[in-house]
């Protein structure tokens, strides 16, 4: 991975990368997966979103499922985040930045300044 982190929102054409990512060895246990149906059904969902990080080369690396959009008190479900090579640091990005669009899509800008710790 090189440069700064990015995040954008999921599409159906990530679901590939996403599978492949939430079947590393060892995730099972730890991450869990779904199924292509379920992907595609989550994604059609508004109360989901998936974020898919990137490096500064557009390399997606790992990815986010967020659930729960639709709570009446703007409460959001980390529902999962995997990360193509565990323990290079781009989990811990891709974690910020999912809070920070998190807070960002909710509106609330001084939740987003103290999520990126300014």
């Amino acid at each position: 991975m090189t440069g700064a982190a990015t995040v954008r929102r999921g599409r159906v054409e990530d679901i590939a990368f996403v599978m492949t990512t939430e079947r590393r060895p060892g995730y099972d246990l730890m991450v869990g997966r779904w199924t292509e149906a379920a992907h595609r059904a989550a994604l059609a969902n508004p109360a989901y979103a998936y974020l898919i990080g990137a490096d500064g080369a557009g390399q997606s690396g790992g990815f986010v499922i967020l659930r729960d959009l639709d709570d009446p008190h703007g409460n959001v479900c980390l529902k999962r985040i995997a990360v193509e090579r565990p323990g290079s640091g781009f989990g811990t990005a891709l974690l910020r930045l999912a809070l920070c669009w998190t807070f960002s899509e909710n509106r609330s800008s001084s939740r987003l300044a103290r999520c990126v710790g300014r």
